[in-house]
């Protein structure tokens, strides 16, 4: 289409039924839609490939994707855990693997390339996937099985809680914003939370982000966005022009 209009995709056109929950752009340009029971559609600028279980994708809601930088695309599931996609088929990891939970919400890769996982827990809402574990005295693996670290509880001491978003600043610090505890920060020594005791409009932290000035942005349900700038959080609603108070996600081009 010209620049003046969009174009629109629909089932019509091959993507999958139901609501679109995430998308992403893979390293080879293709695009992936995933969806809430219709599983992911990938779209590669004239077709539309859909992926369900029945192509072994480990269930048909997709919550989050990413691709790792081993250019594995990954799948977080809702209430059936993740999936790894290697172009050609599927591997898939449940509770039963170890996952502290089916419902896996958000992902993503550090710089030091370990995967995280964020789940809805009564225990344990973070998990660390590591493909090979080594004993730690150096050892292979005494086993072959991929391994699932969990660690939220045990550092923050906070027991019932989701993971809603993942992020990783530019000085290596993590960010973990949940549904209700608000946001924490740990920098691998010190655990500290940042909740409505310290100006968040409400706990729900869900999506997450960095710019390009080193700022960290949060999507408050119900309270706009959230800007803290390594000192103090503004948060920005629709008495600053915002359109709604509810907002999904945050991208900067």
């Amino acid at each position: 289409s010209d620049g003046a209009s969009g174009t629109t995709f629909t089932t019509a056109d091959g993507l999958a039924p139901l609501a679109v929950r995430s998308i992403m752009q893979d390293r080879d340009g293709f695009l992936w839609f995933g969806t809430r029971g219709g599983g992911a559609s990938r779209y590669d600028v004239k077709t539309f490939k859909t992926f369900t279980g029945r192509d072994g994708l480990v269930g048909d809601s997709v919550r989050h994707m990413f691709q790792d930088r081993d250019g594995y695309i990954w799948f977080c599931m809702q209430d059936m855990g993740v999936s790894r996609y290697d172009g050609q088929v599927f591997k898939n990891w449940t509770s039963k693997d170890g996952l502290p939970s089916g419902w896996v919400l958000t992902g993503f890769q550090d710089c030091d390339g370990q995967i995280w996982f964020g789940s809805t827990s009564d225990e344990n809402g973070v998990s660390r996937f590591d493909p090979s574990p080594r004993l730690r005295s150096g050892q292979a693996p005494s086993s072959g099985q991929a391994q699932f670290t969990a660690y939220m509880t045990e550092i923050t001491g906070q027991a019932t809680f989701s993971v809603q978003s993942f992020l990783q600043d530019r000085d290596g610090i993590f960010w973990v914003g949940t549904s209700d505890e608000g946001v924490f920060r740990f920098d691998n020594r010190n655990f500290k939370t940042f909740s409505t005791d310290q100006g968040l409009p409400s706990g729900l932290a869900h999506m997450a982000m960095t710019d390009g000035e080193g700022n960290i942005w949060f999507s408050i349900f119900g309270s706009g966005v959230l800007r803290y700038d390594g000192e103090t959080f503004t948060n920005i609603t629709m008495d600053e022009g915002l359109n709604h108070s509810w907002v999904y996600g945050i991208y900067q081009d």
